[in-house]
């Protein structure tokens, strides 16, 4: 994005948290004990819109976890005060058998504040922030206390969506939706991608994600992982790609389902460290979301938020120095099959600038997806930026939002600045300003950094932040 045209992630996220475990090494196969499960199904609010699937979706896990023989305590429609007191019994459980691996599941409105998540209850005000925060329950505290009882292992499922809580509508949230939750040894999946919506499902019926998670419970044996892909690839295929579950897994401890039961053994040392997916900034080990290609290329996938900038810099640098003849050379090495993804990203900045060779920027688009796909952040956050000026917000919000989860600070305030205009995702003043503060560097701010803030700073001055998300 030229001129500060940069863009801002968003989450809609029916997440799943996985193991908090504390050791796994004595964890044998054979003797796991019954796994214990709590489902929560809130749908009828009193002050928001009713959700009236949540209970089908809970039925649906409940019949598919007892096949397993799982013990499963379900309950309906919980208030706020209800919710923490069956949070605090079931955690009182765990720490009289701690050898149960766990499963919890919330489906429900949830709503995110300022990078906090909060979980509702059906008497939850959603008239203001303030009422939101004050009557909501917590989900990393709800985390914390889950790993303070010390199951051996652990399974959370948070099934709400991002959406604006003073204007109801049938989707699963509330303010912008749940933030990201990292923590080691945990998978994170959710049912939607970085600040797009999930859709409830139609009347009578069960969500996407509710009836693709319980098909691939269905298929056993199988791991967590197997289970979250299949879910995640058949969400994807059955709304048409516009609904975009992820996961990211740093598990230290492979959870299988059986014919008949939950099985635990250690993670096997040679796939502890193996990469799938899109990788997070930070989040060691698997991800996977079905848009993108499986694998990320292994020499660019480590690198941190300051060397990626450095590349970027590096890479724009060669392009500037390159005579008519290098840049035909780049552009053939960069087109060949097994590129790396830096030449790749080479010749479509070459072909986007039109610099000293034709100027084709659907070449260039084709180019950087290849490259972006193999999770090369640069390439993702400079085909955010191309399909930004032609007008493709959907696409740019989707590349821009993975190469800001790598840290990447210019997307990051490309990111900020969708977000303030509400292209590509519900305008969002105070969200535009968390990505901002995000960006911050470390060091002494450039002249471009003062000039990008001054442009945020005035537009929210000038009556955004007014808009109540």
């Amino acid at each position: 994005m030229k001129d500060w045209r940069q863009n801002f992630g968003c989450q809609r996220r029916g997440l799943v948290l996985l193991p908090m475990i504390l050791s796994v090494t004595h964890v044998g196969a054979a003797d796991v004990p019954s796994c214990r499960v709590l489902l929560i199904g809130n749908g009828q609010y009193a002050r928001n819109a009713l959700l009236p699937n949540t209970a089908n979706d809970v039925r649906l896990l409940e019949r598919v976890l007892r096949e397993v023989g799982a013990q499963v305590e379900t309950h309906f429609d919980l208030t706020q005060r209800q919710l923490d007191a069956t949070f605090r019994r079931f955690f009182e459980q765990i720490r009289r058998q701690p050898q149960n691996p766990v499963w919890i599941s919330f489906a429900g409105h949830g709503v995110q504040l300022e990078g906090k998540n909060y979980l509702q209850g059906v008497d939850s005000d959603f008239s203001s922030p303030e009422r939101v925060r004050s009557a909501g329950c917590d989900l990393d505290e709800l985390l914390f206390k889950l790993q303070e009882a010390g199951p051996v292992a652990a399974v959370v499922t948070i099934d709400a969506c991002r959406n604006n809580p003073f204007k109801p509508e049938p989707t699963r949230g509330a303010s912008g939706g749940l933030a990201p939750v990292t923590a080691a040894g945990v998978l994170v999946s959710f049912s939607t991608a970085a600040y797009m919506r999930a859709a409830d499902g139609p009347n009578a019926s069960t969500s996407p994600y509710a009836r693709a998670l319980a098909d691939a419970l269905a298929q056993r044996p199988a791991t967590l992982e197997q289970i979250f892909q299949r879910a995640a690839d058949s969400v994807y295929r059955n709304t048409g790609r516009k609904q975009v579950p992820e996961y990211r897994s740093s598990l230290r401890i492979e959870w299988r389902f059986t014919a008949k039961n939950v099985q635990l053994a250690p993670l096997p040392v040679e796939n502890a460290s193996k990469t799938i997916g899109v990788q997070g900034q930070g989040r060691g080990g698997n991800s996977y979301r079905p848009d993108l290609a499986a694998l990320i290329d292994s020499a660019e996938s480590t690198l941190t938020p300051d060397q990626l900038a450095m590349e970027s810099d590096r890479l724009q640098n060669r392009m500037d120095q390159t005579d008519a003849r290098e840049a035909r050379q780049l552009l053939t090495n960069g087109r060949l099959a097994g590129a790396r993804p830096a030449d790749v990203t080479l010749a479509a900045m070459l072909l986007d600038a039109g610099r000293t060779v034709p100027r084709d920027r659907l070449a260039a688009i084709n180019l950087y997806e290849r490259a972006a796909a193999r999770g090369y952040a640069v390439a993702q956050m400079l085909l955010g930026e191309l399909l930004y000026e032609r007008r493709d917000f959907p696409g740019a919000y989707k590349w821009l939002s993975a190469a800001a989860d790598r840290g990447l600070r210019r997307a990051q305030l490309d990111l900020a600045q969708m977000k303030l205009e509400g292209q590509g995702t519900p305008l969002d003043a105070r969200g535009a300003l968390d990505l901002f503060k995000q960006s911050l560097p470390t060091r002494l701010p450039t002249p471009e950094d003062q000039h990008r803030a001054l442009d945020l700073m005035r537009a929210l001055h000038g009556g955004a932040m007014g808009s109540g998300r």
